[in-house]
């Protein structure tokens, strides 16, 4: 391979290189969940946008209503221990995300796009505020 030859492909390398960093940024700045992923992280944890599954989503109507016949006392105490709004019966856009942490699994209620009901539902059925061992 002549000298000429070989500083092309260096030079062809080091562009796709840039390309692919500056691509990389900007996917990760437009991540619809990294805003949640770095709140979330404030307890301790290390999530991505990545990490979450959405589970489902319900319009114009509360936490309270999807979930008539459960006690949700426990899951408010946690939530609202962690700092969340936790209004069960705030109507709007819902949309249930989880994340699977060492203790559990993360459920996340965001309603019209905030954090409004989070809390950690062990393996067991118990739940758990978030940062909690």
């Amino acid at each position: 391979m002549s000298k000429k030859t070989r500083l092309i492909l260096l030079g062809a390398a080091a562009l796709l290189l840039v390309f692919s960093l500056i691509w990389g940024g900007i996917i990760q700045k437009n991540d619809a969940l990294s805003h949640l992923a770095k709140k979330l992280n404030a307890f301790g944890y290390a999530l991505t946008g990545d990490d979450f599954y959405v589970y489902g989503e319900a319009q114009n109507t509360s936490v309270r209503a999807l979930f008539p016949e459960e006690d949700l006392s426990d899951a408010l105490a946690c939530s609202l221990a962690a700092g969340f709004p936790s209004d069960l019966d705030k109507k709007g856009d819902i949309l249930l995300l989880l994340a699977k942490v060492e203790e559990g699994v993360i459920a996340a209620y965001l309603i019209d796009g905030s954090i409004e009901f989070c809390f950690i539902e062990t393996e067991t059925g118990n739940v758990l505020p978030l940062g909690a061992e």
